[in-house]
């Protein structure tokens, strides 16, 4: 740790103070831990896929099919062959786009409810960029111009993606 600058210090958005898989590698041990986190963010991005699939309202087999696929594509199993633990973000994915969604839907009529889901959406965009999801937040946003564009109420839509794009700003910072 003394060479090459040392670890990244707390400063540093990659340093995993602030993420829940830290836990694991103060536990377990890195070595351990490090697998453990692997296999715990797996399976929080595989549930967070489900929960995606049944509000919109798709199949349990289309659901099971499209966590399956999220949780073992090769990107994220090459990732983490690799050792790039900054995949370990991926597992927040399905989540903001559950919880943005749900803002969306109860932006028609109960705004406090939509406010609220805007803010858990704003926690997962934050715990994704601590977690060392820099670029897949870069994705996440071209994600977030696409659904501008496919939904009807572009308004709604709009004002749950600022104000969950404020949180997260806010909270990361």
């Amino acid at each position: 740790p003394y060479i090459c600058g040392g670890p990244p210090a707390v400063g540093d958005p990659e340093f995993p103070f602030f993420t829940p898989t830290f836990l694991l590698e103060l536990l377990y041990g890195v070595p351990f831990g490090l697998r453990l986190a692997a296999m715990v963010t797996t399976a929080i991005g595989a549930l967070g896929m489900l929960a995606l699939a049944h509000r919109l309202k798709l199949s349990a087999l289309a659901g099971l099919l499209a966590a399956l696929a999220f949780s073992f594509g090769s990107v994220t199993i090459l990732e983490l062959v690799e050792g790039h633990p900054n995949v370990f973000a991926v597992m927040y994915i399905p989540w903001i786009f559950w919880s943005w969604l749900a803002a969306y839907q109860s932006s028609n009529g109960n705004r406090r409810h939509s406010r609220l889901w805007s803010l858990l959406t704003g926690v997962l965009l934050a715990a994704t960029f601590l977690q060392g999801g820099i670029y897949l937040l870069m994705y996440t946003a071209g994600a977030f111009i696409f659904l501008l564009a496919a939904v009807r109420r572009r308004v709604d839509a709009l004002r749950v993606t600022v104000t969950a794009g404020v949180w997260g700003l806010s909270l990361a910072a």
